[in-house]
């Protein structure tokens, strides 16, 4: 079962980008039920991107949780 949903298109100049971005995802569940996430990334000009959550990790210095 696979799913994709819209392309994200930022223009240059979003944020400060150096260039146009475009991020996408694709989800699809394999035969086992395991959830796969695909994310990219593209843009016009070299630009640093990293779409993928970190929601394990904690910058803080409180407990971590997990």
């Amino acid at each position: 079962m696979k799913w994709r949903g819209r392309d994200l298109s930022l223009p240059e100049g979003t944020g400060g980008l150096p260039g146009p971005l475009t991020l996408r995802a694709r989800y699809s569940v394999d035969g086992e039920g395991a959830l796969e996430i695909l994310l990219e990334a593209e843009s016009g000009a070299p630009t640093f991107c990293n779409p993928a959550p970190h929601s394990d990790c904690g910058i803080s210095s409180g407990e971590v949780i997990g």
